[in-house]
């Protein structure tokens, strides 16, 4: 009867024991992780090389979200995100409530059509009289005698407000197809013979069945090239730890060549 009591002892004392083991054992360092909510653009252009880039880097894990410019900033707002991308500028109100824009890329907004149309080039005054249904025919523009499609990305996307204000300075833009995501046109245009679109310059670099088209005979990356668009982070606050890490990569040498090997421009 009195070996009970012992065991019962003896068993106590090798439990407390293993799980004090248990308690000292080394554990794996905890993988460091960033929210990334990012514009389509950004992620076609810049993001998705640079953040294979950045990870291998740093070990930091980017979970990343792509998007509209407008539904990244939102989601850095509601906390669902670290850092935004955007192509839009931040609005002043924003910068009031202690949101920070860190610009990164000066990128051209290229006009782009099927790479079986004939048309090359195109005038700054026709290209608003296209996108606002005024010409409504390639072989007014020295084509075919085809209709114009015109495929647009959605309007809450930077694209789309930037096309707005810089081409069509708020004449109505019309259009026959919306695609969901700004980088989703270049799809719509590759499989579509007859269609004109607007995208990003660098998200086009590499992309089959489109080409680019001048205007007022001038290309994206030429001098004098009439429009552009700014790529963006927006942090809340000055960034910080990884947040700093991430947006600073933009600014070292590897991002700034695949901004480069993009036809882009850094600032900074």
């Amino acid at each position: 009867m009195t070996r009970l009591p012992l065991l019962s002892k003896t068993i106590t004392a090798l439990l407390v024991l293993l799980l004090t083991c248990i308690a000292t054992l080394p554990t794996a360092d905890a993988v460091e992780e960033l929210r990334y909510s990012c514009s389509a653009q950004v992620y076609e252009a810049f993001a998705k090389e640079a953040i294979e880039v950045f990870e291998r880097k740093t070990g930091i894990i980017v979970n990343t979200y792509v998007s509209s410019s407008r539904t990244a900033v939102s989601r850095l707002m509601m906390d669902f995100s670290d850092v935004a991308s955007t192509t839009q500028p931040l609005s002043h109100k924003r910068i009031e409530y202690g949101y920070a824009q860190t610009p990164f890329c000066w990128d051209y907004l290229a006009v782009i059509a099927n790479t079986t149309c004939p048309v090359n080039d195109i005038s700054s005054k026709n290209l608003k009289k296209v996108f606002s249904k005024g010409i409504t025919n390639w072989k007014e523009l020295g084509g075919m005698d085809h209709k114009i499609y015109i495929v647009i990305p959605a309007t809450d996307t930077g694209a789309f407000k930037n096309f707005d204000s810089l081409i069509m300075s708020h004449i109505e833009l019309r259009y026959d197809f919306l695609a969901t995501k700004s980088t989703n046109v270049m799809d719509a245009t590759r499989y579509m013979p007859d269609t004109i679109s607007f995208i990003s310059y660098g998200a086009t670099q590499n992309q089959k069945g489109i080409k680019i088209l001048s205007i007022d005979g001038r290309k994206p990356g030429e001098k004098e090239y009439p429009y552009g668009q700014v790529f963006s982070y927006i942090t809340r606050g000055e960034p910080t730890g990884a947040v700093k890490k991430f947006v600073d990569f933009a600014f070292t040498e590897e991002g700034k060549e695949i901004i480069k090997r993009k036809g882009m421009n850094s600032i900074q």
